[in-house]
């Protein structure tokens, strides 16, 4: 801690000072004590209760941000799966739609042949 020697007091750095207002205002003194006592302005002391205060909330929001990113990155991977998945499932539609059509042609020569045989054997059944 740097410290500054002005004949006989002890002078505090500002982070010092910045510390001491912090504890003396936790300690519930008021503005006009705390300014008295170390000889700041209340616009110093809203200040640095200010920085404090966004500072004992930047953890918090680190933390919070962390969990964001891990969240957007598992998103990322689900989503990336639902592509895949997706991809698959338009293959397997037109591997249908390639079936189906066969059926159809396949389905027609069948109904050919039976005509056929019925015409060939004239209607007889075979038991």
């Amino acid at each position: 801690m740097e410290m500054e020697v002005v004949v006989g007091k002890v002078r505090m750095s500002r982070k010092e000072k910045a510390e001491r207002i912090v504890e003396m205002y936790e300690a519930g003194y008021s503005y006009k004590e705390i300014c008295e006592a170390l000889r700041v302005s209340p616009k110093t002391i809203a200040k640095v209760l200010r920085e404090a205060e966004e500072a004992s909330e930047r953890p918090e929001i680190e933390e919070r941000l962390s969990d964001f990113e891990l969240y957007l990155k598992n998103l990322e991977v689900r989503v990336k799966r639902l592509e895949e998945r997706e991809s698959r499932v338009l293959k397997l539609e037109k591997d249908l739609k390639r079936m189906e059509q066969r059926y159809e042609k396949m389905k027609d020569k069948l109904k050919e042949v039976i005509r056929a045989v019925n015409n060939l054997y004239g209607g007889v059944s075979f038991v």
